[in-house]
């Protein structure tokens, strides 16, 4: 959604049936689009202190402030979920790439894993 907002397309990531029903709106329509779209990229952004607050949201989408574009950041969950392939290491399973990537810092992390169940 972000390259077609990019590039001025944005209104091909909307619904056929949404275009007919509000073929009489015509710009105000594709605003409001656009608006949705810079909100929701905003809200998906992977840094928490990226992302507006749930009162900002309501306030953009209420158009009471300002919709800024979103911060282009890298995307590692969306990368990893994409089609498999790192295209900057071809061959290369993208999670490998990614873990190959990370054990160059000199950072250490952990994770916990939890598994509840019902009696």
């Amino acid at each position: 959604m972000s390259e077609k907002l990019e590039q001025g397309k944005i209104m091909e990531v909307v619904d056929e049936r949404l275009i007919h029903e509000a073929a009489t709106g015509g710009v105000a329509v594709e605003m409001q689009v656009k608006r949705l779209a810079c909100v929701a990229l905003s809200c998906i952004q992977e840094r928490p202190s990226l992302r507006p607050t749930m009162a900002r949201v309501v306030e953009m989408l209420e158009s009471r402030v300002p919709v800024e574009a979103p911060t282009q950041t890298t995307m590692l969950i969306l990368d990893l979920l994409d089609d498999g392939v790192d295209h900057h290491h071809p061959g290369i399973p993208r999670v490998a790439a990614a873990m190959a990537r990370s054990s160059d810092t000199n950072s250490l992390c952990s994770y916990t894993m939890s598994i509840l169940s019902g009696r």
